[in-house]
């Protein structure tokens, strides 16, 4: 039963009753710190991250096999509506407990309560969630808009301006962690003598951890695309045989323990991580210096630090049944692959197209780095192609937002790849696009780029590379209207765009962001500016990673009582997590 108490005493009641179980027993209680971590433990729960990670179709349908049968046939009905839903609007992904999803919960779940200040608590607020805009009438653009059909079918109403986040289909990764955090047999593996609950761990330790855990693991897998030096050229990351290897060094981070749990609030049937707390979010069509306000006020963060912490962008990709955002990724150089590509695709005005190196060579093993065509085409000869940003106006609300900065580039000169095949035979150059033309020929359905524009010069191609005003605000200075749309700059002055009678603006030209970012001068003398610090990473990748870790170490402390963390054991680092079976195992002593 639950005891009322006077509002003024009832917190402070609260923590002393909390301090008393704790002590009385192992099990967690909310709003005490989480006790420390065992190394054992720190790798059992990598394991099981790294199972998850692999496999995250097969850890949520894990949710439908419980003990309990009668909800275990509720969930299992509910998951398989959830998977033949989302299948076929081609965003499974955006409620499978992926690598960006265990990144993102972790960011959200440091986002200051509005009240308390209260940050990293391993709970979320479920305004949103549960939302699916997947209905193009529920817009408001039209005159037979039904309000109240489109609040039931979508889950709520859409908002008029999309001026900041939410934690929209964070709640299945959340039911996932809960499983790893509840039940000591989650996953393939030995039991766990108890859960981390059991043993008085708090989940806004293993939600943080989960995070860790990812970015290692996805820096691994991006260094398996990359160049070694006993394996061939091409690896699928690699641009060409003359450039450098891509692999990166993870480091260390400081992962302490013992933050403390949200008390639940939203009451008997929700998922004890729910809070009706309010929390402070970012505006997604916030410019660079809006950007740079938020993370400053909210997380502490400089200009370096903040434009570091949003190269996690590099995984994953936006949703439209989620946010109204395109179904495009960041960088299509891998949505599990943690690379600068963000960073490269940001501030490149000429470079390549890229798509998945395996379509062209289906029987060779990519792993062996032995491909001929590298992933990264230009044009018929295989030098560089001019690529452009125009916005998009999704017409996902009723002043046709959320806004888009997409890459286009021309197409595939057709005529003179025939000229080159007959005079070199199929012995194109590595990054030529003419092998890409004729898959596209041969395979419209496979063909990652747009068939009917890709073999004409004239025409601009998609180059499925997606950016949002808080990335690209960083870049080019720009200023955004009461709508969120970017303006102030050649090619966001298009009529059309702007009157709502085109879909995307112009070329974008608008002028670098030199705006400094308060970090002085750099070793040449120049001021650092906010496009310096982005260029930077772009050109200097491991100083990327250096300051990313950095940088995501204050944010998984983000509202934390930092006297109540302590220092975990590190050699979890080490250990190495087998693609075969997921287990992750210490190297010998």
């Amino acid at each position: 039963s639950i005891v009322h108490v006077p509002r003024m005493i009832g917190r402070e009641l609260f923590l002393v009753l909390a301090v008393f179980l704790a002590a009385a027993s192992s099990v967690y209680v909310p709003g005490t710190p989480g006790g420390d971590w065992t190394l054992d433990e720190l790798v059992t729960i990598k394991s099981k991250l790294n199972w998850v990670i692999k496999n995250p179709e097969t850890a949520l349908w894990s949710l439908a096999y419980k003990e309990n049968r009668k909800k275990n046939k509720q969930l299992h009905k509910q998951i398989k509506k959830l998977f033949r839903f989302f299948t076929k609007r081609d965003n499974l992904d955006s409620v499978l407990p992926t690598a960006a999803k265990m990144v993102r919960l972790s960011f959200h779940d440091c986002l200051k309560e509005s009240e308390s200040g209260a940050g990293c608590n391993g709970c979320f607020n479920f305004k949103g969630v549960g939302n699916v805009y997947y209905i193009n009438k529920c817009n408001g653009l039209k005159k037979n808009f039904n309000e109240e059909k489109c609040e039931k079918k979508e889950g709520g109403l859409r908002p008029d301006v999309q001026n900041d986040t939410d934690n929209n289909n964070l709640l299945w990764t959340g039911l996932v962690l809960e499983e790893i955090y509840k039940n000591p047999s989650f996953g393939p593996f030995t039991p766990m003598s108890e859960s981390l609950y059991e043993s008085g761990k708090s989940r806004a330790d293993l939600w943080a951890f989960a995070g860790l855990v990812t970015v290692q693991l996805t820096i691994e897998n991006s260094n398996q695309k990359c160049r070694s030096d006993d394996l061939p050229a091409l690896c699928p990351l690699q641009v060409n045989s003359g450039f450098e290897s891509c692999k990166r060094e993870a480091l260390v981070p400081n992962f302490r323990t013992g933050r403390a749990d949200c008390v639940p609030s939203c009451g008997e049937g929700e998922p004890a991580f729910c809070t009706t707390a309010e929390e402070i979010h970012p505006d997604p069509h916030g410019n660079g210096n809006k950007t740079a306000e938020f993370f400053a006020d909210n997380f502490g963060l400089d200009v370096q630090e903040a434009v570091a912490l949003l190269g996690a962008h590099s995984l994953g990709r936006t949703h439209s049944t989620t946010s109204m955002f395109a179904n495009i990724p960041w960088t299509p150089q891998g949505v599990e692959d943690w690379n600068n590509f963000y960073y490269i695709n940001g501030v490149n005005n000429t470079g390549y197209r890229f798509a998945d190196p395996s379509l062209l060579a289906p029987d060779v093993d990519v792993e062996q780095c032995n491909l001929k065509t590298s992933g990264f085409s230009g044009d018929a000869e295989g030098n560089v192609v001019p690529l452009k940003f125009r916005v998009k106006s999704e017409k996902g609300t009723s002043n046709h937002g959320p806004f888009n900065w997409q890459v286009f580039s021309p197409g595939c000169n057709a005529s003179r790849c025939f000229e080159l095949l007959q005079t070199n035979g199929s012995n194109f150059a590595e990054n030529s696009c003419c092998p890409w033309l004729f898959f596209c020929y041969q395979n419209p359905d496979d063909c990652p780029f747009e068939t009917e524009n890709f073999g004409m010069t004239d025409n601009i191609v998609a180059a499925n590379i997606n950016m949002l005003n808080v990335d690209m605000g960083w870049v080019l200075d720009f200023q955004t209207d009461a709508d969120g749309r970017p303006v102030g700059c050649p090619g966001l002055d298009n009529q059309d765009w702007l009157d709502n009678k085109a879909e995307f603006s112009g070329e974008v030209s608008c002028p670098l962001n030199l705006a400094p970012s308060g970090l002085g001068n750099d070793p040449a003398g120049n001021v650092r500016t906010f496009f310096a610090e982005f260029e930077f990473y772009a050109n200097n990748p491991q100083a990327w990673v250096k300051t990313f870790t950095r940088s995501y170490d204050v944010m998984l402390e983000n509202g934390v009582d930092n006297s109540t963390l302590t220092v975990a054991p590190t050699l979890w680092f080490n250990a190495t997590c087998f693609d075969s079976y997921s287990l992750c195992v210490l190297p010998p002593a």
